[in-house]
């Protein structure tokens, strides 16, 4: 099931996040989402790597099921959370979601879509459809932001900034526009978006080589509370299900959401082995994860 890059083989928490070389990333991420989220039940950390988001919508959810295609970042992960006993954890694609229909109260998928082509796009989606009953944060890495205009009109024209169509970066990367993806959103689900937060305003190096780290987090808050055009590098989504008369599965314990992502039929869940009663497809359980990976 495996359709575009993970991050196994890679250090992505020391060589991404590590030596405070993204500390103002890292902010800028965790401020958006914790003045954005509201309270769920079952929320799903789609995409959720190592648990690096969790500090910011922890006090918020009752249950949190954190999603990855990498089991390497999952280990991480469990290794820091095992304590905690609402955190849960899956190895899974976006394409193919292992949870029942509309099993999930609302999902957060960030820094994901830029892994994703538009097929793939699509897929995930109309899985969000399936499974989501209620509300989306969707985070892209916006094409036409500030710096890429500048560059464009200064004589750097190798893309399109203006064309809808995403924007394939360094071979596997994918960048966004605000009109593709409402369109995409409008066609294919039934969410309709009800804010959108614009973020990470300072990412380019020369502000964060000159101006200090407080400075930065003091300005970043200020204009993601008034800024209102599309011009950032980053945009969260909230999108929203139409006509939901959503109410939250209060009793619904983990394992009773989880369903065969290729079939999406029931599971027998042992001390290592998962089996699909349908399609007799094997998956596998390590420790805390189930993992719905091929091996």
């Amino acid at each position: 099931m495996k359709n575009y890059s993970d991050y196994n083989g890679f250090d992505y928490r020391q060589l991404f996040w590590g030596n405070h070389q993204r500390d103002y990333e890292d902010f800028a991420d965790k401020n958006a989402i914790k003045n954005l989220i509201t309270p769920a039940t079952w929320f799903l950390d789609l995409g959720g790597g190592f648990g690096r988001l969790i500090p910011s919508y922890q006090k918020e959810m009752k249950n949190i099921i954190l999603m990855d295609g990498s089991i390497e970042l999952l280990r991480e992960a469990e290794q820091e959370y095992q304590n905690l006993s609402n955190v849960h954890f899956v190895c899974a694609e976006s394409t193919h979601l292992p949870f029942r229909d509309q099993a999930i109260d609302s999902t957060l998928i960030f820094r994901v879509l830029h892994c994703l082509d538009e097929e793939n796009l699509l897929q995930t989606l109309q899985e969000l459809e399936r499974v989501i009953s209620s509300t989306v944060y969707l985070e892209f890495a916006n094409k036409r932001n500030l710096v890429r205009i500048g560059r464009y009109f200064f004589g750097n024209r190798e893309t399109n900034i203006f064309s809808r169509k995403p924007e394939q970066v360094n071979g596997s990367f994918f960048n966004f526009t605000f009109p593709y993806l409402k369109k995409v959103i409008k066609e294919n689900t039934s969410f309709e978006i009800k804010k959108i937060t614009r973020l990470s305003f300072f990412r380019h190096r020369w502000f964060k080589k000159t101006i200090p780290l407080p400075i930065l987090k003091a300005l970043e808050t200020n204009f993601q509370n008034h800024w209102f055009w599309n011009t950032t590098p980053s945009i969260i989504l909230k999108l929203s299900k139409k006509n939901s008369s959503h109410q939250q599965a209060k009793d619904k314990k983990f394992l009773d959401l989880i369903a065969c992502p290729l079939c999406h039929h029931h599971l027998q869940i042992d001390q290592s082995t998962i089996t699909c009663s349908h399609c007799h497809q094997l998956f596998f359980r390590e420790n805390k994860i189930l993992n719905f990976q091929s091996k």
